[in-house]
């Protein structure tokens, strides 16, 4: 192996690492918030029919989820779950209308819809963009075919 090929896989690493990083504590902090931020949380989840103690497994998968991509030996396998539960929160979020459901466009006649909207964007915003953020490079990695750690 070439010193560039050496410096690329490195410096393949090291993205990776960050990226990873950043996905894993995206992850935790979102199901830490499950348990700290119970009121919205459980206003959400009795909103959209879903039980209270679904909202804690919810929880408890995010953050073991987040600090189990930080082990190389569990990384694929957390990263599987953590989309399956970013899929079942999507489905959730376009199935369900409520304060973070679907937005719909509002109609020009109705100012109290475009008024609606522009205070639900911001909570929207503040929620869920980590999770999905921090979520995405790691996905993009996984599905890419990127193994996490060179394991040999």
């Amino acid at each position: 192996m070439s010193d560039e090929q050496t410096v690329r896989q490195k410096a393949a690493t090291v993205a990776l690492w960050i990226v990873t990083v950043a996905v894993a504590v995206g992850m935790t902090l979102a199901g830490q918030s499950k348990f700290t931020a119970s009121a919205m949380w459980i206003t959400l989840f009795t909103g959209w029919s879903l039980p209270i103690w679904f909202m804690y497994v919810i929880g408890a998968v995010e953050v073991v989820g987040g600090l189990a991509l930080l082990v190389p030996r569990f990384a694929t396998y957390s990263a599987g779950v953590l989309v399956v539960i970013m899929a079942g929160a999507l489905f959730t979020l376009l199935t369900n209308p409520g304060d973070m459901g679907p937005v719909p466009t509002p109609r020009q006649s109705d100012p109290a819809s475009r008024d609606r909207l522009h205070e639900a964007k911001p909570q929207v915003e503040a929620e869920l963009a980590p999770s999905y953020l921090a979520a995405s490079p790691w996905i993009r990695c996984v599905s890419a075919g990127i193994r996490p750690i060179d394991r040999a």
